[in-house]
């Protein structure tokens, strides 16, 4: 019940920050697309320049978000008495703090980066897209029912199981086989390491679409 009802608001504030995001960039998109001298003429400098109500408010609230990360950190350690929630939604909470406060901050600039503190934020940056990929890459490794880290011999345990029930349980053929192993990439990215694994994670996914149509076409052929 309360993760349903976390989930519940953890979705409302994407909307509302998608929203938000949105709006702004509807009532101010014609001020940042002009040239940096031609700005002071616009109506709009006034609320949406970095010190404009609008521009320093966004500020404000985007660092907020990006000092609120710590609490994530803060409840893995339970530092300062922080144990209550479970640490999947408080990981949850701070993937949107995470992706919210560059894009708020991202919008305080007006998209003017010059000077020292433009390396702050591209740091910034490089810092959110470094969890997204780390994030990307911890939702590729196996788990169990439990949630454990499954090794490779319990998943060359498990694939011949799934594979001999698919083959003796359901008479499935060769050519479905070969296309559930495409669709599954069994193999590829273990043959890969680095940058080359990670590479052949993203092709998978991006091609599991095309699989899993084959798939369809080729069961219902069958």
């Amino acid at each position: 019940m309360r993760s349903t009802f976390f989930r519940v608001i953890l979705g409302l504030l994407y909307i509302s920050g998608l929203v938000f995001v949105g709006y702004v960039i509807t009532i101010a998109g014609e001020y940042y697309t002009l040239p940096l001298s031609e700005r002071p003429r616009s109506l709009l400098h006034l609320h949406f320049k970095p010190g404009g109500l609008w521009g320093h408010g966004m500020g404000i609230i985007g660092s907020a978000m990006i000092l609120l990360l710590f609490l994530y950190s803060a409840r893995k350690r339970e530092m300062f008495g922080l144990r209550w929630g479970k640490t999947s939604n408080w990981l949850n909470f701070h993937i949107f703090l995470g992706l919210m406060g560059p894009v708020l901050i991202t919008l305080h600039t007006s998209f003017k980066f010059n000077g020292i503190v433009s390396i702050s934020y591209y740091s910034m940056l490089a810092v959110m897209f470094s969890g997204i990929i780390g994030r990307y890459i911890y939702m590729q490794i196996p788990r169990d029912a439990s949630g454990h880290t499954m090794s490779i011999q319990q998943l060359d345990k498990q694939d011949r199981m799934l594979t001999r029930m698919l083959r003796e349980g359901y008479g499935l053929g060769d050519e479905v086989m070969r296309c559930i192993s495409q669709l599954s990439g069994a193999g590829l990215s273990v043959q890969r390491t680095g940058l080359a694994a990670l590479l052949t994670l993203v092709v998978i996914d991006l091609m599991r679409p095309f699989h899993i149509h084959k798939l369809k076409r080729i069961l219902r052929r069958t």
